[in-house]
């Protein structure tokens, strides 16, 4: 294995037992203050339930990140020989950062950014960390500490943001890489057998699959993993193959071999998403603490695999036959992915713009500057549209959030819904498809509606079990779910988790929306007056001249295209406009580009869904909405919103 000049790192084994909590971060102090204070007079358990964490990891999991974690080191190669060094550090600190914080160890400080951690036989933490992980992801391991003579730079280390750090809901997996002799089949960076640890230990947050949790560690060669097969080792004579899309919190502590293969083992739907899941953006470097970028290069960008060349100076003449934008007519007969690349050719002309990566990292920067700048009509002028919210709104508003909750099963949390009618919420279908709910199967999932604050007490929980799903519609993308309310709770959860069915309005260009919810499964919060756009407006044209093939979501009748800050887990969100009507529920956004932010957001009319339950489930239709909203039209809805 590897070789080099080693000491020891020890971790004690002792570990309070630890039950972590979802974690809040107030967008206001009056907000998180009002919405407290409702709660604290209204806070209960579902009946014949025990009340689980929110966030309940494995018995073998991390340790949470805001409590402190104590690692005993052994130096070997500094003396006094075998001296122990007692190391405390907040479970959110990353492993190198707390190393290099101990007084002893200033003289190697800098060498400390190459540091392997190599487990010892009784560990309990089986493979190398990646020491740009937390240090709560390796809380009850022990390590023997190498330094490698051939290794000129610092370590790839892996890259997160705050709340990735600070998360307490943790899992880990190992992939054994002792096997990867051939330099086609490393999924390493560097030779694993040289310079790494048989077993690699991979850190995983909240939502990651076995994928995504792999792209997000620095030491892991990116352009491999689309190809990769993961094998899990167990008792079994044989490997069991597992998808890369699984869940990686099913496979705590499991153990992996990997090859590389011909084939692609993830859709480019799936891949995409996981890029978008670690915010990697091929052919720029996002880790300011070593030279390596931590994608492959820009020629092997999956976005672009099988696309042919569309930069500005490649694209043929529009003269003669090609067909010219605006008049795909001649096109009838070609596959959908020729005619969008042909499209996309076409538009790259006319706008002047590449939209082909490249492989120097200098030009690769000028290239995306120039994309930047072209997006800049996307910014929407704020001073047109947003006057200000009164505070007798902002408290109309906090007083409708106290019926927003955050969709969990099994410890994640997959999106946001609100409450409608007497026992049900309202949210995403596409939500209810990522946690695998259905009619008759929706064991382990429950709704949270007092997330509200870092580490909350048992006894503000507020939550109810999901009983079933109610209906669900494709085309429009929402889904009812039926809570599990007990008879003795019923009149109290009328009173303080009001349904909002009732608030329900129509939208306008120039009006704007307020959404409320759990972006990235975080606690609720307010995105405030986001301006609402018509769909014929420059910023929504200019992003249709680039992704032709969108235009049918975008001009959706049912839909809302407006600006606001919250991605995923927001989805399933209510919005309300600048009167406090209810006018659509946050869906999705739309990137520029692959792995860039999205530059539109788009939202489900409420008018829409009133609609489609009133005409194909006149029942359920009657169950939610009172009789007073059972004949209400709103203009230019009922026409063209028939989505059965």
């Amino acid at each position: 294995m590897a070789e080099g000049t080693d000491f020891n790192f020890v971790v004690n084994e002792e570990e309070a037992p630890l039950t972590p909590k979802l974690e809040l971060t107030g967008d206001t102090e009056y907000a998180a203050c009002a919405a407290s204070n409702s709660a604290k007079e209204f806070s209960f358990k579902a009946a014949g339930k025990d009340t689980p964490s929110t966030a309940q990891i494995p018995e073998d999991g991390t340790k949470g990140s805001v409590e402190k974690v104590t690692f005993e080191v052994l130096f070997e190669n500094l003396k006094p020989c075998g001296k122990k060094r007692s190391i405390t550090a907040p479970g959110s600190q990353r492993i190198v950062d707390a190393l290099q914080a101990v007084q002893g160890l200033q003289k190697i400080k800098k060498d400390l950014q190459k540091v392997f951690l190599d487990p010892l036989p009784d560990s309990k933490v089986k493979g190398e960390p990646n020491i740009g992980s937390p240090c709560s992801s390796i809380a009850g391991g022990k390590f023997k500490a190498r330094f490698h003579k051939n290794l000129k730079d610092v370590q790839s280390l892996s890259i997160y943001d705050d709340d990735g750090l600070k998360s307490r809901k943790r899992s880990r997996f190992y992939v054994n890489v002792s096997e990867q002799r051939s330099r086609s089949q490393w999924i390493t960076k560097m030779e694993p057998t040289k310079f790494h640890f048989r077993t690699l230990l991979i850190d995983c947050l909240p939502n990651d699959t076995l994928l995504s949790a792999l792209l997000r560690d620095g030491r892991i060669d990116n352009s491999k993993m689309k190809k990769s097969v993961l094998s899990e080792c167990s008792d079994h004579s044989v490997p069991i193959v597992q998808a890369l899309m699984d869940d990686a919190h099913s496979h705590h502590d499991s153990t992996f071999v990997s090859e590389v293969i011909d084939e692609p083992q993830v859709s480019e739907d799936d891949w995409q998403e996981s890029l978008r899941k670690v915010q990697i953006d091929y052919g720029v470097d996002r880790n300011p603490t070593h030279k390596g970028s931590i994608g492959p290069t820009v020629t092997q960008s999956p976005s672009y695999e099988g696309r042919t060349d569309t930069s500005a100076s490649s694209v043929p003449s529009t003269s003669g036959s090609t067909p010219k934008v605006g008049n795909p007519g001649s096109q009838e007969n070609k596959s959908d992915e020729k005619m969008y690349a042909e499209w996309q050719t076409l538009a790259a002309k006319l706008l002047k713009l590449d939209l082909l990566p490249k492989e120097s990292e200098i030009k690769e920067k000028k290239r995306r500057k120039k994309l930047d700048k072209f997006a800049e009509p996307f910014v929407q002028e704020y001073h047109n549209v947003n006057q200000g919210t009164t505070v007798l709104m902002m408290s109309k508003l906090i007083g409708h959030s106290v019926s927003v909750g955050v969709v969990v099963k099994n410890d994640h949390c997959y999106g946001t819904c609100f409450r409608v009618g007497p026992k049900f919420v309202l949210t995403n279908k596409h939500v209810t498809k990522l946690a695998d709910l259905s009619s008759g199967s929706c064991n382990d999932a429950f709704v949270e509606f007092n997330y509200l604050k870092a580490f909350p007490n048992e006894e503000d929980f507020v939550r109810f079990i999901v009983k079933d799903v109610k209906h669900s519609q494709d085309d429009l993308d929402y889904c009812i779910l039926e809570l599990d309310i007990p008879t003795g709770q019923f009149q109290l959860v009328q009173e303080r988790l009001p349904g909002l069915e009732s608030l329900i309005g129509s939208t306008s260009e120039g009006s704007t929306v307020t959404i409320i919810g759990h972006p990235g499964g975080q606690p609720k919060k307010l995105d405030v007056r986001c301006p609402v756009l018509n769909p014929n407006n420059n910023k929504v044209t200019h992003y249709l001249k680039i992704h032709p093939s969108k235009a049918q979501d975008v001009y959706h009748p049912g839909r809302t295209i407006y600006k606001s800050t919250f991605a995923h887990g927001s989805s399933g969100s209510p919005g309300f406009d600048q009167y406090g009507n209810l006018v659509v529920m946050h869906t999705r956004g739309y990137p520029l580009h692959a792995g860039s932010h999205s530059v539109l957001e788009q939202g489900i009319r409420l008018t829409a869904i009133h609609g489609d339950l009133r005409r194909n489930k006149p029942d359920l239709f009657r169950a939610i909405f009172p009789p007073e909203c059972w004949d209400t039209v709103w203009p230019g809805t009922e026409e063209h919103m028939d989505c059965s």
